[in-house]
């Protein structure tokens, strides 16, 4: 696959499309310099209802995202009650930080497993806590070191499943 690089500034090449607020609405900005910029205001009650409600089931969908996998409904409940309950507090990016759903499902199940609890009750704690709760929580080493089992175990798995990659890389002949 080739990339363009007539539109290369410095060492970059520019995104194919990148999308920015504004005080109107947002504004869509191709790789080569087009823009369009949508004013909210200018479209239907009913489009920026349908929008809104979009917008809301996306985000709080994508939480959940890879749970279901391995039917982790308990998992699947805290992190949907935690975005719900960030977006009622006016957060709209997580609390937990990071990638939230992966980064919390680990925490949870290292804090469940230290703490020989079941993963439905600390869930619940989880989700109850606000965020310098939780980083205090990941920086404790026991914690720490559970969770980096719980991710290797994930990348020893997922490597097992995959095909076998082809790798592109000059060793030097």
């Amino acid at each position: 696959m080739s990339k363009d690089t007539s539109a290369v500034q410095g060492n970059a090449t520019p995104k194919f499309l990148s999308v920015t607020q504004s005080a109107e609405g947002l504004v869509f900005a191709l790789g080569n310099g087009k823009t369009i910029a949508v004013s909210v205001a200018t479209m239907p009650a009913a489009i920026r209802e349908q929008a809104m409600l979009h917008g809301f089931k996306q985000k709080i969908a994508d939480s959940v995202a890879g749970l279901s996998k391995g039917e982790k409904y308990a998992e699947a409940y805290a992190e949907l009650a935690d975005v719900v309950s960030s977006l009622a507090e006016g957060e709209w990016f997580r609390r937990g930080g990071g990638n939230g759903g992966q980064i919390v499902q680990d925490l949870i199940a290292a804090i469940a497993k230290l703490k020989k609890s079941t993963v439905e009750r600390v869930a619940v704690a989880v989700a109850k806590a606000d965020e310098e709760t939780r980083k205090g929580w990941m920086k404790n080493p026991a914690i720490a070191a559970e969770m980096a089992e719980l991710k290797a175990k994930r990348l020893k798995a997922a490597s097992r499943e995959a095909e076998q990659a082809e790798v592109e890389i000059d060793l030097g002949a």
